[in-house]
């Protein structure tokens, strides 16, 4: 190709004249060019395709929108007020004082003494006391009579019935009953403690036996105990 139009030039180059002769050639040359580079390249020319009606391109749908999940609303509890405390209108309320432990009364010893005694097989008597004032409590053997029978009782307020009973006998001096009282009035200052109707006997002869009594007392204010006693003259 490059050849044909390199003479095509030099014809054009020698003069005008040679125009007429040269553009036929020329124009069979092209021709003949194209033919040859269509059957070398090995595939036919495709025919050109007559214009058609131009047609619209289609638009493509568009897609619809997915619905997003809407979020689930959770429940909140809902705390409760908390209640105001709304003053009393009567004033504040007093707190009530818890009542008071009452106090325990006070407790005294009266012990029953022997003087000279000699071989008292059984002794009863009576203990005579101001019941508004001393409560008995209990009676209890004396060091005298560790080995005795003992019992007690009152049918008459103020007056504690006490009997001793010892086989073996009881002698010497020492108390031979010990009486508890609680103290539980305080009008008055002193009382006497005087012992009343007593028997005493031998306890191998079982004869009574002569006895003297002598009173004893409690000081309210001072708790002083003098302790009543039975004495056995010879």
């Amino acid at each position: 190709m490059r050849m044909w139009f390199g003479l095509t030039l030099m014809a054009l180059n020698a003069g005008k004249k040679w125009l007429l002769v040269a553009l036929p050639v020329v124009a069979g040359v092209v021709v003949a060019g194209l033919w040859i580079g269509g059957a070398f390249s090995g595939s036919p020319a495709e025919p050109l395709a007559a214009p058609g009606p131009a047609v619209a391109p289609t638009p493509a749908p568009t897609p619809e929108p997915t619905p997003e999940p809407s979020p689930t609303r959770v429940p909140t509890s809902t705390p409760f007020p908390t209640p105001t405390a709304h003053p009393s209108p009567e004033g504040p309320t007093a707190t009530p004082l818890p009542p008071p432990t009452p106090m325990a009364a006070p407790r005294i010893e009266v012990p029953v003494y022997l003087t000279g005694a000699t071989n008292v097989g059984s002794l009863e008597f009576v203990l005579v006391y101001e019941p508004s004032v001393l409560e008995v409590v209990s009676v209890e053997k004396g060091a005298l009579a560790r080995t005795a029978l003992i019992d007690s009782g009152s049918r008459t307020a103020g007056r504690l019935w006490t009997a001793v009973i010892d086989t073996n006998g009881i002698s010497g001096n020492g108390p031979v009953a010990v009486v508890s009282f609680n103290v539980v009035g305080n009008g008055v200052e002193r009382i006497s403690l005087t012992l009343e109707s007593v028997y005493a006997y031998n306890a191998t002869s079982l004869l009574d036996i002569v006895t003297e009594a002598s009173a004893g007392s409690f000081t309210l204010e001072s708790k002083a105990v003098i302790s009543p006693g039975l004495s056995f003259p010879r």
